[in-house]
């Protein structure tokens, strides 16, 4: 334990906490809208959770990059670790792991700048969080050195499945779930199936009769003829 870098011990931790923070920041979103937690607490208070879980992930990825590249075990220069391109050790996973970041720094940046673009941009941007999550996931388990181990393992199962879940619940169930809407937008109205209106009968109360007996009769003027 002794002859292990200090920076490659600061890279695999921020690499796991990072990943946990990730997945921390995708269930909250998730949840912003939920009853339980309009409950448990005010809409710029579950906002705030969310970003805060956001942004501590992205420094931890930041964190991570920075040890490797000062760590000597794996010779890293900042081009392998900024753009996915053939490197020094395992260039396809762990150029997944940079796809995530960027995708990460992308939805990031553009979650406070709701009000430039238009709903359904913003709200296809931000589904890359979906992205960041799964290649992360791939990039931890294919790239990792503590993958093979149990409790790594145990965090990469109870993660994908938890996120599943919630991806699940968010996209297929509940009054807001965008297939559905969509679902329900598609789906053509038969004319035959609406009932037809009920006859309404109303009683009305017999007309009283008429009394002509002071009716006196008028002639009326033939027109252009003026009475003398």
């Amino acid at each position: 334990m002794s002859n292990v870098s200090f920076w490659w011990l600061t890279a695999r931790a921020s690499g796991v906490v990072g990943y946990i923070l990730i997945t921390a920041s995708m269930v909250a979103g998730v949840f912003l809208h939920s009853r339980l937690m309009q409950r448990m607490a005010s809409p710029i208070a579950r906002m705030e959770w969310h970003k805060m879980l956001a942004v501590l992930g992205l420094a931890l990825v930041a964190l991570h990059g920075v040890a490797l590249y000062m760590d000597s075990f794996i010779s890293f220069s900042w081009f392998n670790l900024l753009v996915p391109m053939p490197g020094p050790y395992r260039a396809l996973w762990v150029g997944f792991g940079i796809v995530a970041m960027w995708l990460m720094i992308l939805v990031s940046v553009t979650a406070g700048m709701r009000k430039h673009f238009k709903a359904s941009t913003w709200k296809g941007i931000h589904f890359a969080s979906y992205a960041v999550f799964f290649s992360a996931t791939l990039h931890g388990l294919m790239s990792g050195t503590d993958s093979a181990l149990p409790w790594m393992l145990g965090i990469y199962i109870a993660s994908t499945a938890l996120v599943v879940g919630v991806a699940s619940r968010r996209f297929l169930s509940g009054p807001n779930a965008p297939l559905k809407r969509r679902r329900a937008a598609r789906k053509p109205v038969h004319v035959e199936n609406v009932p037809a209106p009920a006859p309404v009968h109303v009683d009305l109360p017999p007309l009283p009769p008429l009394d002509h007996s002071g009716d006196t009769q008028v002639w009326d003027a033939p027109v252009g003829v003026t009475e003398r």
